[in-house]
């Protein structure tokens, strides 16, 4: 995935006025990590090796929001008004582009809205660098503006001891990706009761992992008050008829639970399969596939179609829910 539009951050910088967010600057390169950083994959750690044991306390070492950015945060939870639905959230995905904030706010402010006492947040995305496996969760809590965000360990051990999912555990490959880590504070903002357990999925991960994970999660979500957002970006580098052409075969690939089609998709429709297809499988049993809403960066920025910055054209977002009635 081309996320590493550094020269795009600077654009927007001089285009947008005081106040607004900062579109396309939330997903920039890596951050620098928090006393976390060995090159991706060292000191990771399987569970059941004899360094778990002395690998325990780094696990327990907080992760940063490093992309967190407080104005843009604030201004998206400023007003988010709550998508309506009737019942109790179990899935949904939302973009990790924070330039859609406001609609990934108005998700957890309708998730904050349920009865149920979410225990857990699972979170599942697309990993966006080269790592030494192709699923990767992490151990360690994360460190927010708003309270420190406790990790759900029970799942996490989970994850990587059941061998058809063999998630490793790898701190600063999740510390580093922003597709996860952008979430983060919505996470504990709205939802400040509930623990975490975070999952990277490469776009190579053979399909028999990625239901293994889908199955895991679906068997927690049975057994305690948790809730599996997915995070997903649509259709990437395309203009807004081109894009919106795309949407439209993903809309009726969701409608219609077409995992074969989902399989098949390319940046130009959504950039996780593999995410996407996780949330389908736990979305299935309560019904259809709820569409709360639908944007694109052009229409967030509100710039000419003409301005470098659709170089390299428009991103979409879809924001999706399983309801139990």
């Amino acid at each position: 995935m081309r996320k590493g539009r550094l020269w795009l951050c600077a654009a927007l910088l001089a285009v947008l006025p005081a106040g607004r967010p900062l579109s396309f600057a939330a997903v920039q390169e890596a951050p620098v990590l928090s006393g976390m950083e060995q090159p991706v994959g060292e000191g990771t750690v399987q569970a059941g090796s004899e360094e778990e044991g002395t690998a325990d306390a780094a696990r327990r070492s907080l992760l940063s929001c490093a992309y967190y950015e407080e104005a843009s945060f604030l201004q998206s939870v400023d007003g988010a008004q709550p998508y309506p639905a009737e019942g109790r959230l179990r899935a949904g995905v939302v973009p990790h582009h924070l330039l859609a904030g406001r609609m990934i706010a108005a998700f957890f402010a309708r998730a904050a809205q349920d009865e149920t006492h979410y225990e857990s947040v699972i979170l599942v995305g697309p990993s966006h660098y080269p790592v030494p496996d192709r699923m990767i969760t992490a151990y360690s809590g994360w460190q927010t503006p708003f309270g420190t965000l406790e990790n759900d360990r029970t799942f996490t051990r989970r994850l990587v001891e059941n061998g058809r999912i063999a998630a490793m555990a790898d701190e600063a490959a999740m510390e580093k990706d922003h597709a996860l880590a952008g979430l983060i504070p919505y996470v504990r903002y709205y939802l400040p009761d509930a623990a975490v357990s975070t999952v990277l999925i490469q776009n190579t991960a053979p399909s028999s992992r990625v239901e293994a994970l889908a199955g895991e999660i679906s068997a927690y979500l049975r057994e305690k008050p948790a809730l599996l957002v997915c995070s997903v970006d649509f259709s990437h580098y395309l203009m807004p008829d081109a894009a919106a052409e795309r949407d439209g075969q993903t809309r009726r690939a969701l409608e219609s639970y077409d995992y074969a089609a989902v399989s098949r998709f390319t940046d130009s429709n959504v950039d996780s399969p593999p995410a996407l297809t996780v949330f389908l499988k736990n979305a299935e049993s309560y019904g259809p596939v709820r569409f709360f809403d639908h944007g694109a960066s052009d229409t967030i920025l509100s710039l000419p179609l003409t301005d470098p910055i659709y170089q390299d054209g428009t991103t979409t977002y879809f924001i999706l829910g399983a309801v139990e009635e």
